[in-house]
């Protein structure tokens, strides 16, 4: 029998505990779906389908840890954690997602908190870190346009006597749309399809003979857009990913074969076709397959997984004019925001999406030593704020 990594501690009518992924037992997994259907901001990487299924086909996740606050009506607050310093100038020991599986998997880094229980829990939570022998400082990344996450983050931390500081703020490109236009319907060449229709006129133009001279290379057949849900998705996906530089290690593939994952990401991918959530965007020309984006709807938004394409008419930029292609047709959708799940540095692929996502590190302590820590790290952040506006008023 292998020995239980777990402790825990009460605080304030919720028991807070750190486990390792592996002793979650059934139960468990039915109270983090539970969660999930009632967290003021879910997302996929974050999900009991995702770490359920990476328990059983990728061992290397076995000793994730988890930070859970429960009470008598269920979990309500869960993070992974992993012990890490705050930079290598500020060697000072904080509790952060981002650990090795999430930083890869994952855009967005914060915990999942119950709409009405997560303030509580959080505030229990953050009292009781130095009781399980964890670092005083926990470390967030928020994302600004979910005022309520970020509310929340702030509350909990005021009812557990705590402070938060905020820094490091960066974008990432998203979909966002406020009023949905009308669908486009295609004409002979479907060239219109690829054209971005909030970008300059010559910007339109250029995309257009790009986009013709794609529909010349495969033969004059137009390429179609069409919206997935069935079963040969997954299957359809990693084979198109599996032709590409993703699908090999040698360039430096990251794709889920590249990287021994394609069990795990089949069992994933089926739990959510089966629950209606997995949603794929293929674009083909009669039966040649040119690009394939995978996500995960949630509510109004989709969350994306992975996109593919064919590197073949690599030169005619398939990749770019596929990803305009499908947010032209999320505009005419019921979607209302689209995140590809792209990092901040991303550059090429995130100029096809015409809005951004602001995303900050939140770190939150509520310790004496917590306390002092966030006081001195705002002191600092004031002082370089001024030097820095000095030397802007001596330029």
């Amino acid at each position: 029998m292998r020995p239980s990594h777990s402790r825990s501690t009460h605080r304030r009518g919720f028991t807070i505990r750190v486990v390792v992924l592996r002793e979650l037992q059934p139960e468990d997994f039915a109270q983090w779906r539970e969660l999930e259907m009632s967290a003021i901001e879910p997302y996929p990487q974050l999900s009991a389908v995702y770490w359920e299924t990476a328990l059983r086909e990728r061992p290397d996740c076995a000793q994730l840890q988890l930070l859970i606050a429960s009470d008598r009506d269920g979990w309500a607050f869960l993070s992974p954690i992993t012990t890490s310093t705050l930079s290598s100038r500020v060697p000072i020991r904080t509790l952060s997602i981002s650990n090795e599986f999430i930083q890869s998997e994952s855009a967005r880094r914060y915990p999942l908190m119950h709409a009405g229980r997560g303030v509580d829990a959080l505030s229990a939570v953050l009292s009781s870190l130095p009781r399980l022998g964890l670092p005083s400082l926990l470390v967030f990344e928020a994302v600004d346009d979910v005022d309520a996450l970020t509310h929340a983050i702030h509350q909990g931390a005021h009812r557990a006597r705590g402070r938060v500081l905020a820094r490091h703020r960066y974008q990432r490109a998203v979909l966002q749309i406020e009023q949905p236009h009308p669908r486009h319907e295609p004409g002979s060449t479907g060239v219109a399809d690829f054209i971005p229709r909030n970008r300059s006129a010559e910007s339109r133009r250029k995309t257009g003979r790009v986009a013709r001279r794609l529909v010349e290379a495969l033969g004059g057949q137009a390429p179609v857009l069409t919206e997935r849900t069935d079963e040969g998705l997954i299957e359809d996906f990693l084979r198109l990913q599996s032709r590409g530089w993703k699908g090999d290690p040698t360039r430096g593939g990251e794709g889920y074969g590249a990287t021994g994952q394609v069990e795990w990401y089949r069992a994933f991918t089926a739990a959510y076709l089966s629950d209606g959530r997995l949603i794929g965007y293929e674009i083909a020309s009669g039966t040649r397959q040119l690009y394939l984006a995978v996500g995960v709807r949630m509510g109004s938004t989709v969350f994306g997984l992975q996109d593919a394409y064919d590197e073949e008419f690599r030169a005619f930029e398939v990749g770019r004019l596929s990803r305009q292609a499908v947010v032209n047709r999320l505009g005419s959708s019921d979607i209302r925001l689209f995140d590809p799940n792209l990092a901040w540095h991303v550059g090429e692929a995130a100029r096809v999406y015409p809005n951004v996502r602001g995303q900050r590190e939140m770190i939150l302590g509520a310790s004496p030593f917590g306390r002092l820590a966030i006081s001195a790290l705002a002191a600092v952040k004031r002082m370089r704020s001024r030097e820095a506006d000095g030397e802007a008023v001596g330029a």
